[in-house]
Order: structure tokens, then C-alpha cells, then sequence
């Protein structure tokens, strides 16, 4: 995650692995996705609100969204 603060002008940029799984039309998969963007969403509602993320956030957004090898295989099929 990085932050970027400008006065009046903050951005908050999220990387992630695992695009696939945000594309994903599997409703297990848009499940997990979901809860996640939520989580985006709480950022962006932090940052704006207070200029900063709070640390539960910020760990919520490194969520595991699904393990290495499961994601191996679901990228496999």
C-alpha cells in the first residue's frame, strides 16, 4: 500500500497479486473479492476522513484472498 499526501490532494494506492480472482465470475470467489473491496472501501473512506489508515486497515487490505496453492489450481482450470 502506498499513500500519497498532497495538501488537499491524498492518494492511496493499493497493489495487489491475484488480479484473476478480481475478475472472477465464481460466486466463492466474488464472495472473498467483495469482502475485500469493502476493506478498499474503508480506506478510502479513512484516508479522506482523517489524512491517514488506521493499522487494522491497513492489515485487512494484505488479506490473504486465497492461498498459493488453491490459486495455482484455480488459474489452472
Amino acid at each position: 500500500m502506498k499513500t500519497v499526501m498532497k495538501p488537499g490532494n491524498p492518494i492511496l494506492e493499493v497493489y495487489r497479486n491475484c488480479g484473476m480472482l478480481l475478475r472472477s465470475k465464481n460466486p466463492d470467489v466474488v464472495k472473498i473479492v467483495n469482502k475485500y473491496l469493502n476493506v478498499v472501501s474503508t480506506a478510502g473512506h479513512e484516508l479522506a476522513s482523517n489524512l491517514s489508515v488506521s493499522e487494522e486497515t491497513q492489515a485487512n487490505l494484505n488479506m490473504e484472498l486465497m492461498p498459493i496453492e488453491k490459486y495455482v489450481q484455480y488459474i489452472s482450470k
